[in-house]
């Protein structure tokens, strides 16, 4: 029998990330997460999947954070040090117009709370494989800068 669950993980950049082993992801889950700083060079990052009522917090540090940019990422995971094939996703869905969830894809920069879509400088980034091939297409952002989606193109192969 295929078990289709994976496991969460996360990272306080530049360190490696870390897996959540006792926090299983599905597809169809909706998953709410917040980043909140709390001095210092500290962070508290808090997981929850909505689906299952599940919920995973933890503090980290980054040492010299600028507390200037947020970011919502997508991306295929590295292991032994070799990035792998990304899996065909389908479409991932991020903020509240497609996942219900309030105050998703929102961000405090400069002490301005709003939809990272309100931003000036809002980036949109492929993902592409070394060769150029695209691997994951974002979408525009919706009308209110608060959603967007990711949709698999290719594994890169």
């Amino acid at each position: 029998m295929h078990d289709s669950k994976k496991h969460f993980l996360y990272e306080f950049y530049p360190s490696p990330s870390v897996e959540i082993s006792r926090f299983t992801v599905r597809p169809g889950d909706v998953i709410y997460v917040n980043v909140t700083y709390i001095g210092g060079n500290s962070f508290q990052v808090t997981i929850k999947d909505l689906t299952r009522n599940e919920a995973y917090t933890v503090t980290g540090s980054v040492s010299g954070a600028l507390l200037s940019s947020a970011e919502c990422i997508l991306e295929r995971p590295t292991v032994n040090g070799q990035l792998t094939a990304l899996a065909n996703f389908g479409t991932a869905y991020f903020g509240q117009d497609y996942t219900d969830v309030m105050g998703t894809c929102y961000a405090t920069v400069s002490g301005s709370t709003a939809a990272f879509g309100t931003f000036s400088s809002t980036v949109e980034i492929v993902m592409t494989a070394y060769n150029g091939k695209i691997l994951a297409q974002p979408s525009s952002l919706t009308s209110d800068g608060s959603s967007f989606t990711v949709t698999y193109v290719s594994s890169g192969k």
